[in-house]
């Protein structure tokens, strides 16, 4: 029974007792009710997932609101993230600067050591960036806000990696639910993060409320009914013993073992909110 590796399997998904397909449970772990995802080149709305299978509902012309699932492809590091960063705050210093194209150019030669037409795409992409409104960059985060429709689309440039905008993302969109009663899109990558809704919002007292010292308690709001939650405490659950893998001879198979963990997190729940495995489970998501 003991083992640090989780059992791992496809999540069915389904519209009411009709099989589309299959989707990675890494992938499913990510989805919220109403997350629009595409399989099959067909788009369909997230409602729940129950044990090994998901519940979907079609959503005919409506654009995904998660990113491709790329598998195993590895996602922005926060270090990287900040050298790009970095970059981009040394080429705005240049044009606020009034420096020369000629001198620009020379300096991206000299940092990134790459020949004539790469530098001048790379200026030429700074440049209309600068002129047209902001460079983002290490010490600067962009918000434009646009609209399109009923829609509004909160756009945060925020080049800190993966695991910082998918936080960083999920605090705001709580913070932002919360303030108009509905839930909010998410969609999120390397580069930042977008925030959708069809009611008015106000944006800076959406961010006036997400301070620092209070991140770690809001993030940990913002996952306490999602399906991320709930599918990394079945695998702390079975690395602490609570969930059995096999019992006198007989294996319980993933789908079973998180049939266990739904009524094992509710009873845990109800003993205490700070119960060390639950507690863990928030830790390590």
């Amino acid at each position: 029974n003991i083992g640090t590796i989780p059992d791992e399997a496809r999540i069915t998904v389904k519209i009411k007792d009709l099989k589309i397909g299959y989707i990675d449970e890494a992938f499913l772990e990510k989805l919220k009710r109403g997350d629009v995802f595409v399989l099959g080149g067909q788009s369909y709305e997230f409602k729940f997932a129950i044990g090994m299978s998901a519940q979907v509902v079609a959503a005919y012309n409506r654009a995904p609101t998660v990113p491709s699932w790329v598998s195993e492809s590895l996602p922005l590091s926060f270090d990287l993230a900040n050298s790009i960063g970095t970059f981009r705050k040394l080429m705005e210093s240049h044009f606020v600067a009034k420096k020369s194209k000629k001198e620009i150019l020379a300096f991206i030669h000299k940092y990134l050591h790459v020949e004539q037409n790469a530098a001048n795409a790379i200026f030429e992409y700074f440049r209309e960036q600068y002129y047209f409104l902001e460079i983002p960059h290490e010490t600067k985060i962009l918000v434009e806000v646009s609209k399109e429709a009923n829609l509004t689309h909160i756009v945060f440039h925020t080049l800190y990696g993966r695991r910082v905008n998918d936080v960083l993302s999920r605090c705001l969109a709580y913070v932002a639910s919360r303030m108009i009663h509905k839930d909010i899109e998410l969609s999120m990558n390397d580069n930042g993060f977008v925030l959708t809704h069809d009611s008015i919002l106000n944006v800076e007292k959406m961010i006036s409320l997400v301070h620092s010292n209070e991140l770690r308690k809001i993030s940990e709001m913002a996952i306490e009914r999602t399906e991320v939650l709930n599918r990394r405490f079945r695998h702390v659950a079975v690395r602490s013993l609570m969930i059995l893998r096999s019992y006198k001879g007989r294996t319980k198979n993933a789908g079973r073992q998180q049939l266990a963990s739904r009524l094992l997190i509710a009873a845990v729940r109800r003993i205490s909110n700070d119960f060390p495995i639950l507690q863990e489970a928030r830790r390590e998501v």
